[in-house]
């Protein structure tokens, strides 16, 4: 499988980049769409790098935040016809209000939650997007182990907490290895990865790919991420977008290697 950074935080030289997330991911079976950026430099970096939009195989959305899915109407608009699978929760309003900060709105435009109102597959737990690439969602979440939920809410005036339960990764799953690709790890890496080890009988894990929110996380937090990561022994980490420029550099110290940091343009192979 090949994966290719169609929007991040960072980008190669040559390649635009924005707050988001978007990866073009490429089987044996044809290609699937995880997450659609912000939307400008999703498109502009797919034309540079040739991919044409209009024929993958199918669509997934990790969560609904801005960041992660504004770019659907570009998608659709540049051909592809098939369907979105996420969570029916990520047409959901929500909001940020974090220490500090000005409350914000941060679910999806008005166009986007069209875009995928119209073109929705609920996924509530699990669905297979193509052979070998599971979508999960609706991951548990056990006492104790951190989730990435502070501060978010679904009503405007922010009384209402939002454990982002439509948060959804993807396992990409071989006869003898597995790989998961996140797009923010809002539940938690200890409580996804967990489940990916249920849901494939404990397969090693090759790679660990994308946001693992960590932009903003304290010592405990970045602590408690290298036990979870040290005791899953992932090959690689590729991590980026909200894991952070910082967090994934204190990463590559505890992992020697391991680590290698996304960003718009970058492909590689899995």
């Amino acid at each position: 499988m090949y994966l290719t950074v169609l929007s991040d935080n960072t980008a190669l030289p040559g390649f635009a980049k924005e707050w988001g997330l978007s990866l073009y991911i490429e089987t044996p079976d044809g290609a699937v769409l995880f997450d659609a950026g912000q939307g400008p430099a999703m498109v502009a970096n797919a034309a540079a790098l040739n991919l044409d939009l209009s024929v993958v195989k199918t669509v997934g959305l990790s969560h609904g935040h801005f960041d992660h899915g504004d770019g659907l109407p570009r998608v659709f608009a540049a051909g592809y016809a098939g369907c979105v699978h996420a969570h029916a929760q990520a047409l959901a309003p929500r909001y940020s209000l974090q220490p500090g900060k000005p409350k914000r709105y941060i679910g999806l435009s008005g166009a986007a939650q069209a875009a995928l109102s119209a073109r929705l597959t609920p996924v509530a737990a699990t669905a297979e997007l193509l052979p070998g690439l599971t979508m999960v969602s609706a991951v548990p979440r056990k006492p104790g182990a951190h989730q990435c939920v502070a501060g978010f809410y679904f009503d405007e005036a922010c009384t209402e907490p939002d454990c982002v339960s439509d948060d959804a990764f993807l396992i990409w799953e071989q006869p003898e290895s597995m790989a998961v690709i996140f797009g923010c790890c809002h539940a938690g890496l200890a409580n996804s990865l967990d489940l990916a080890r249920e849901l494939t009988g404990g397969k090693p894990l090759s790679a660990v790919v994308g946001g693992l929110h960590l932009y903003d996380a304290g010592q405990a937090v970045l602590e408690e991420s290298a036990r979870v990561l040290g005791k899953a022994d992932p090959a690689r980490i590729i991590a980026g977008h909200c894991t952070g420029e910082k967090a994934t550099a204190w990463l590559a110290e505890r992992f020697p290697g391991r680590v290698t940091p996304l960003a718009a343009g970058l492909s590689v192979e899995l």
